[in-house]
């Protein structure tokens, strides 16, 4: 039995390898990153992070994401049919050939997937396995699908929390009064391979285990969930608003989570489609407050009267050995006054070269002091990226 299980686990991993959602997927996070870079060096003649960045930041976190879901999943014993996970992986691929990452919400791929299971018409074909295909589609069960979406907010949720304030683009820009404002954009998919139970010949049922799902036996299939978020902020620092972002749609996860339990239990399918629809109408309203945000707020990067506010810091610089943050304030160098870009790389050619102190204001308040040498081989500009900057780091 043990080792029918393992070799069933091993055939759902496999299977994972043929799934093309895996390798549009992998695509998508590549041509992200990509499209950032490019647009990195269109505003400031030079990349802050690889594109590489963008592939590792899609498959790390969401491989853990998914190992905590299939661990869930396969606890409980859910299942769902080979049909409805060929649906999911199809709707998937469709959305991401827009390359918009905020289409690949769960609540808005679920919500389509209803829409087809309500409306597909009795096709014949003559491949008995598309046959079988749509007879699943149209037997969905609306309790499980709704459980699905419910877990799958909870790792959206997550991974805005934890993962979405990590590397984000800065972007400058100008306000509408003519102003030279900053601000962040982050565009991000997350590829969660998770483990599911699939109706078919393989391991037979096992008393109670698994709990949502019919049938005498089942097997393992690793199936590659496709998670999407675009943030674009200029009111805060943008782990403050993926945070904030996060926490609301927590909140939504579990009382999700609990009308799905609910609808499985006491098999309520008009529950689960509400459930659904409301999810849905949730994520956009959430998406409504985050613009809204951007727009009725003040600026929170903008120029200074009493010195230069740093957007970003480019990593592997002297910059980034310094302790500085963005949003913070520069006053002076080297005991110099500035109040320009411009002045402070006059400030910092004019003193000691081999040397930098900076007078740092953080978003407290709080002055400090942040110093480093230089050597020979550094370029002078230390990596810093300002709001308004006439010269670039090269």
């Amino acid at each position: 039995m043990v080792a029918d299980f393992f070799y069933e686990l091993l055939n759902g991993f496999l299977r994972l390898w043929i799934n093309p959602v895996f390798y549009m997927a992998l695509l998508l996070a590549f041509m992200l990153g990509i499209q950032r870079v490019k647009k990195e060096r269109a505003l400031f003649h030079f990349r802050v992070f690889d594109s590489l960045t963008d592939v590792y930041s899609t498959v790390v976190p969401g491989l853990i994401t998914g190992i905590v879901l299939s661990i869930f999943f396969l606890g409980v014993g859910f299942m769902l049919s080979a049909g409805t996970i060929v649906l999911l992986m199809a709707i998937t691929f469709i959305l991401s050939l827009a390359f918009r990452p905020n289409l690949l919400t769960p609540s808005f791929v679920i919500l389509l997937a209803v829409f087809v299971v309500f409306f597909l018409p009795d096709w014949e074909t003559s491949f008995p396995i598309a046959n079988q295909w749509i007879q699943d589609v149209q037997g969905t069960s609306m309790p499980n699908l709704f459980l699905l979406l419910s877990v799958l907010m909870f790792a959206e949720a997550f991974l805005i929390l934890f993962q979405a304030k990590r590397w984000p683009s800065p972007r400058r820009m100008k306000s509408k009064r003519g102003r030279v404002v900053g601000g962040f954009e982050t565009r991000r998919i997350w590829l969660v391979p998770t483990f599911l139970l699939v109706p078919g010949l393989g391991i037979e049922r096992i008393d109670w285990w698994p709990i949502f799902g019919l049938g005498e036996s089942f097997r393992f299939l690793l199936v590659p969930f496709v998670i999407g978020f675009r943030h674009f902020q200029t009111y805060t620092l943008p782990k403050q608003s993926t945070v904030r972002e996060g926490k609301r749609l927590t909140i939504v996860a579990i009382v999700a989570l609990a009308a799905s339990v609910l609808s499985v239990f006491y098999d309520l399918p008009s529950v689960a489609i509400v459930g659904i629809a409301l999810s849905f109408a949730m994520r956009i309203f959430l998406f409504y407050l985050a613009k809204k945000a951007n727009h009725d707020r003040p600026f929170r990067f903008a120029e200074q009267n009493n010195g230069i506010m740093v957007l970003s810091i480019i990593p592997k610089t002297p910059a980034s050995e310094m302790n500085l943050q963005a949003g913070e304030i520069i006053r002076k160098v080297n005991g110099i006054s500035i109040r320009s870009a411009a002045e402070f790389y006059q400030a910092l050619q004019q003193s000691n070269a081999a040397f930098c102190k900076l007078e740092v204001v953080d978003e407290n308040g709080e002055v400090r002091f942040e110093q480093r040498a230089l050597y020979h081989d550094e370029h002078h500009e230390l990596g810093l990226i300002f709001v308004d900057e006439s010269r670039e780091f090269n």
